[in-house]
Parts: structure tokens; C-alpha cells; sequence
């Protein structure tokens, strides 16, 4: 997606980060009011992949499969990363998109920054509790926006 918009995909081996601006300029001028339930599922895959991406880079996230008894799957997927404090977090990316999807537009920066956010994204999907603290990645030097 990134070379489709015109991006460098070198640089976005390198860092996700570095497509933020790009796919946050994709984002606002998204025809929303003409959507249909493809386009909602398209954008939400590429968003998704976006976010674990992130995660994955900056603090060697893993896809990871958590019980969830109360899902139709019995189990959800999450990006298990270990925080700072060396506890293990999980952030469940899905869900976590779905949410900031709404109202739209929504900002890039704003779902990154929720990601990084999320302590109890997992836990309020039926998983164990967890998430990417917000500090985690501002410490690294991950992230290119704050608040």
C-alpha cells in the first residue's frame, strides 16, 4: 500500500513510523459517506497491519493467540510485545481500529497513539490484560507525534 501511495517502502522497512503522514493524509481524505462494507474492511486490514507493523518494529512484537471463551474463535489475536517494566503487554489491533475508526475521519497518529496506549485493550476483548504503554514507544523514540 505504502508504494501505491506514492511512499518509499525502503524507508518504511526501516521504521513503519515513517509512513504515518502519508497514511494519515489517506485517511482524512477518504470518501467515508461512500462506503460500503468492503471498503470498511479494506481499510480496516490496512490499518490493522499498520498498527502491528508498528509494534512489531519498535518493541519485536509478536502475532500472538489468546484464550477468549467468550469469542465465536475461542481465542483473539494480539501483538504480545514486552513493555518497559519487562511485563508483557498485549494490544489487540483489531479491535483497537475498529474503536478509533469512529467518528470519522480519524487521525493515524491518534490509533498509533492508542496503541501505545492501550493497558486494557486485551482485557475488555475477553484476554488477558495488557498494552503498550504510551511512554514505551515515546522513550524509544518511536513516535512523531505526542498527545
Amino acid at each position: 500500500m505504502i508504494n501505491a501511495l506514492g511512499g518509499d517502502s525502503e524507508a518504511f522497512s526501516r521504521d513503519p513510523l515513517s509512513a504515518l503522514p502519508l497514511l494519515d493524509d489517506f485517511v482524512l481524505r477518504m470518501p467515508w459517506q461512500q462506503f460500503e462494507e468492503d471498503d470498511w474492511v479494506w481499510i480496516h486490514a490496512q490499518l490493522v497491519a499498520f498498527v502491528a507493523e508498528v509494534l512489531k518494529h519498535h518493541y519485536a512484537g509478536v502475532w500472538k493467540a489468546l484464550p477468549a471463551p467468550a469469542t465465536p474463535t475461542g481465542w483473539i489475536p494480539v501483538i504480545e510485545v514486552l513493555g518497559k517494566d519487562q511485563q508483557l503487554r498485549h494490544v489487540v489491533p483489531m479491535s483497537l481500529v475498529h474503536d478509533e475508526l469512529h467518528p470519522v475521519p480519524q487521525r493515524v497518529p491518534r490509533l498509533i497513539e492508542r496503541a501505545i496506549a492501550s493497558q486494557d485493550t486485551a482485557r475488555s476483548a475477553g484476554a488477558s490484560p495488557g498494552g503498550v504503554r504510551r511512554g514505551d514507544l515515546l522513550a524509544s523514540g518511536g513516535a512523531t507525534t505526542r498527545g
